[in-house]
């Protein structure tokens, strides 16, 4: 893949918070078009990999999914969607992945027992991070889930697979990382 030909101009650092940077980019193109940007990076920045976060799709072993009913401020609606989070400084990808896991539904679960499921991005085009996929599988059906108290948690649910998937397709499940997870542990498990 060739790189366009794109210069930057003038960056501005926007906001930021704990976790993410918001820059204002002033940009050429070799057209001579100047566009301005915003970038949007996690604060622990990885340039090898781009890597900012994880999403985990819980898997029984009865073959049931779990999603969380999570409140989400920039929308103002409820939605479904897998556990997921942040990476921590240092941390590796499938070590979040566990500890989302456990912090979000008190499902201790080890690193190495998880399926990569690749990577996403959310939105290339002002995103500047790859989400982790991951799925946790093998969960006992009557293992019991403790929802945390992070803020606009509302509920957790276990969903036979077929209507998970009847929910994906219905818009009832409209998570981009949530979304991507299910489809790429289908096709894992097709090839199983």
């Amino acid at each position: 893949m060739t790189k366009p030909e794109i210069a930057t101009l003038n960056r501005r650092l926007g906001c930021e918070n704990s976790r993410l940077r918001v820059y204002l980019d002033d940009v050429q193109s070799a057209a001579g078009v100047t566009p301005s940007y915003m970038v949007v990076e996690p604060c622990e920045k990885r340039d090898s990999d781009k890597a900012g976060g994880v999403a985990v799709l819980p898997v029984r072993d009865d073959g049931a999914v779990g999603l969380l009913r999570v409140f989400r401020y920039a929308i103002g609606e409820e939605v479904w969607e897998v556990p997921r989070g942040f990476l921590d400084p240092d941390e590796s990808p499938a070590g979040s992945a566990a500890r989302e896991v456990e912090e979000e539904l008190g499902i201790a679960c080890d690193a190495d027992s998880l399926m990569k499921l690749g990577v996403f991005l959310p939105e290339a085009g002002i995103l500047r991070v790859r989400i982790h996929l991951y799925a946790a599988v093998g969960i006992a059906a009557d293992r019991a889930v403790r929802v945390s108290n992070e803020m606009g948690h509302r509920g957790f649910s276990w969903f036979p697979w077929e209507v998970a998937q009847a929910m994906a397709l219905d818009a009832k499940i409209e998570d981009g990382a949530s979304l991507a997870a299910m489809y790429r542990y289908s096709m894992l498990k097709a090839q199983i």
